[in-house]
């Protein structure tokens, strides 16, 4: 269980009812709604994006992404719910994008 720096950001991605987050230093965190994309307020900078990272992988992840720029890992965060989590190097700077697992699973309707 965890709580991470994108705390905040997770709990208004599952109020907004998103289904993704885009997050890269620098600019406006990007939620996935329906078929469009919308921008919040959260920037992050460099320093958060490593501190997330270290907050979700161990050790031997943080050397397998530094190896290869590219990891796969998933998240619980505390009250809030469950994330599949890709995290990878993007023109040079760490970038994130998160997937909510929701717990129900919807109609095909």
């Amino acid at each position: 269980m965890a709580i991470t720096v994108f705390h905040d950001l997770l709990a208004l991605m599952v109020e907004s009812d998103a289904s993704d987050v885009h997050i890269k230093p620098g600019v406006p965190s990007v939620f996935r709604l329906g078929n469009g994309l919308t921008d919040t307020s959260f920037i992050p900078d460099a320093d958060t994006m490593t501190i997330f990272i270290s907050q979700v992988a161990n050790q031997e992840q943080i050397q397998e992404y530094k190896k290869n720029g590219d990891l796969d890992l998933s998240l619980y965060e505390d009250g809030i719910g469950r994330f599949r989590v890709n995290i990878h190097r993007q023109r040079g700077t760490d970038s994130v994008n998160m997937r909510w697992v929701k717990n129900t699973v919807r109609s095909f309707e």
